[in-house]
């Protein structure tokens, strides 16, 4: 018999493919209320939800029984004030329309058309920037670099997701660290054979030559490499490419047929 593909392995319902969605706590959306009038909240608690990278922030705002929830911005803390709404003032983690907002602020979770309680730029660490406002449209210009065109009336959060610098953590594998090494090798054109695997060692005697030149003290730069003997250095500073430079012969004592170069 053959191998089950995955369309029909998906098809059976297991666990195995079923949506978490017990671990979900509720979706970051702005709130469905009258857009003339401005609410108040408080931040009463910062949770963190299976699946989603930034943190959320519950909102209890007045006179209302139900808890909200948002994409918590970055410096937000429990006892934290928000608003939301047309006269909601310009602070961070406030929501208000993209009309309201000036030019150059940094704004997250936008709505795609107005109401639909926000689409746009939630992920952990991320902000767009308002590049131009009329009266027909706001051009944003996303994380990716590219502008997109909003509706004025469509609500935006002033501020950057929290939660930044996740993904930005040492490398817990030789692996991950090889596959580095072949793009810093593939930028500066290093080539390799097959089988011929060169490490980061080739780049320790550049930068204990560049920490020294720039005045940085012998053990600094040995506990910069790894190494208990600051005199271990020694391999590595004996040469620099100054002096190799100085070494060099020069090609006119040494004449060469033009038949050499051009054949």
């Amino acid at each position: 018999m053959g191998r089950r593909i995955l369309v029909q392995r998906k098809g059976r319902g297991t666990t195995q493919w079923r949506s978490p969605s017990h671990k979900k706590i509720a979706p970051a959306r702005h709130p469905k209320w009258a857009p003339d009038k401005t609410y108040i909240g408080t931040v009463t608690d910062l949770l963190h939800e299976s699946g989603r990278g930034a943190p959320l922030a519950s909102v209890r705002y007045e006179d209302e029984k139900k808890i909200h929830h948002m994409v918590a911005p970055e410096g937000a803390y429990v006892g934290q004030v928000v608003e939301c709404g047309e006269d909601a003032t310009l602070a961070n983690g406030n929501t208000l329309m993209l009309q309201y907002i000036p030019e150059g602020t940094p704004v997250y979770n936008i709505e795609g058309s107005p109401g639909d309680g926000g689409k746009y730029v939630k992920a952990s660490g991320l902000a767009a920037t308002i590049v131009s406002i009329d009266k027909t449209k706001a051009m944003i210009r996303l994380p990716s670099g590219g502008q997109k065109a909003f509706s004025p009336r469509c609500r935006a959060t002033i501020g950057i997701v929290a939660g930044g610098g996740r993904s930005e953590k040492p490398f817990l594998k030789a692996g991950a660290v090889w596959h580095q090494t072949v793009k810093i090798y593939k930028a500066a054109s290093i080539r390799q054979k097959k089988g011929d695997r060169r490490g980061t060692h080739l780049f320790r005697h550049n930068v204990a030559t560049s920490f020294l030149g720039n005045g940085i003290p012998r053990p600094v730069i040995s506990q910069t490499l790894g190494h208990s003997n600051p005199n271990s250095l020694d391999p590595y500073l004996h040469a620099d490419l100054v002096h190799l430079k100085e070494c060099a012969l020069s090609i006119a004592a040494f004449p060469v047929s033009k038949e050499v170069f051009y054949p």
